[in-house]
């Protein structure tokens, strides 16, 4: 098993818990401190977003009936059917007759869209959040200079400007 499909599982069994905790969270902090809450908290929104992408992941992946997936074609009246898996991105599972070239599609046609939507506000929300954490973290560490310059000057220590001779401007 390759890294990659090892983070597709952890993602696609982490989903419905992101889902569940990530959203109750938005609910409650939206109950308590008013829907401008959402605006706060870009984070928490991304990880709701790519767990209903991951959900809806896994409704696309498990369309078809795994131990016998002839039974979905003989639902659909296709004598000869065979299912056939069109990778995994888009989602696509057909019941196709032998011998052709198109068939029913098994994958729902909401799945795709909401897996690309979730990932797209997923991926918005977590920069959103990165870009207001350096923000804050910049902004902390000037608030800490300052101070620091601001305790030197108390203490009636000589700061002089860079662009001012040491002897004084009068010279």
């Amino acid at each position: 098993m390759s890294d990659t499909e090892g983070l597709l599982g952890v993602w696609l069994f982490a989903s419905p818990f992101l889902v569940l905790l990530g959203g109750g969270w938005l609910v409650w902090s939206a109950l308590v401190r008013g829907w401008s809450a959402l605006l706060r908290m870009p984070g928490v929104v991304g990880l709701v977003a790519a767990g209903t992408a991951g959900c809806a992941c896994i409704e696309g992946l498990f369309s078809a009936p795994w131990l016998d997936p002839k039974d979905a074609c003989r639902s659909l009246k296709l004598r000869d059917g065979v299912v056939r898996d069109g990778g995994l991105f888009p989602i696509s599972r057909q019941c196709v007759e032998r011998g052709a070239d198109s068939g029913v599609e098994l994958v729902a046609g909401w799945v795709n869209p909401t897996v690309i939507g979730g990932l797209l506000v997923a991926v918005t929300g977590f920069a959103v959040a990165g870009i207001r954490w350096v923000g804050r973290v910049r902004a902390e560490r000037r608030y800490r200079d300052e101070l620091a310059w601001a305790e030197r000057e108390a203490e009636n220590w000589q700061l002089t400007p860079d662009h001012e001779p040491a002897g004084g401007a009068g010279q």
